[in-house]
């Protein structure tokens, strides 16, 4: 990859760079946060992934009929030149699944997240209604040790995420969220599937609690489609900094 392009805009510097395999998590709970994020690394993304706790639009409680994302993508869209979304909801509701992701395809997002714990029939709803739009599995969350899998299911990590893994597969899901250091396995066990990780880092970053985070470009050699990445972004006043470092990785 080559070394990125910048322009200057009222101040701020914005890389002209590409990396469609960069999930960009806007979970900060500060408006100005997630602004920045999207002014200096909203267009470089291949996916923008809005998540339910949102800052930039107050949704006032999980009732998904509250929820303003048009809104909030038109915004993104309109005003930083996004044009990919991820609705990460982690829906987690079995009975209610199907029709949930009914009202979130109306949206016309590129990818819909839902939890496999909530059972093969609900991500069979999810797949039935989903329109146009992927929906993406998540297995465990990347914080997850090996003891609490195995306390709590009696399973080791890897074999907890490809129990979910095969639930969500064969049920039809476009995508499988796991953590980083799962890729290689999961990649061998599912050749054609797209695969996202979560605990992507830079090296010499701080892991932030990710059992067994990885560069972003040992996770794409090791098999990966997307990565996510969004704490290292909020975390500073230049979220371009961090792209370049991340550009740097990549290279």
């Amino acid at each position: 990859m080559l070394a990125p392009e910048v322009e200057v805009s009222e101040g701020v510097r914005t890389p002209k760079i590409n990396i469609p395999e960069l999930v960009l998590a806007m979970d900060s709970t500060d408006a100005l946060t997630e602004i920045r994020m999207l002014q200096g690394v909203g267009r470089a993304a291949g996916l923008v992934k809005l998540a339910r706790k949102r800052a930039v639009v107050p949704t006032g409680g999980i009732n998904r009929r509250s929820f303003n994302w048009t809104y909030a993508m038109q915004i993104a869209h309109e005003h930083f030149d996004v044009r990919r979304f991820m609705l990460d909801f982690k829906i987690f509701d079995e009975a209610d699944t199907g029709s949930i992701v009914a009202d979130l395809a109306l949206l016309r997002p590129d990818v819909i997240s839902v939890h496999s714990l909530a059972g093969g029939a609900a991500m069979r709803g999810a797949v039935e209604n989903k329109n146009i739009s992927r929906i993406a599995a998540h297995t465990i969350d990347s914080r997850t040790t090996n003891a609490e899998c195995r306390t709590v299911h009696g399973l080791n990590r890897t074999s907890r995420v490809l129990r979910l893994a095969e639930l969500a597969v064969s049920n039809g899901a476009d995508i499988v969220i796991a953590p980083a250091n799962d890729m290689g396995t999961l990649r061998c066990r599912y050749p054609d599937v797209t695969l996202m990780a979560t605990g992507a880092v830079l090296p010499g970053d701080d892991p932030r609690g990710h059992e067994g985070a990885m560069a972003p470009s040992d996770i794409l050699e090791a098999g990966a489609d997307y990565f996510v990445m969004g704490r290292a972004f909020a975390a500073v006043t230049h979220p371009e900094d961090v792209l370049e470092a991340l550009v740097d990785n990549l290279s």
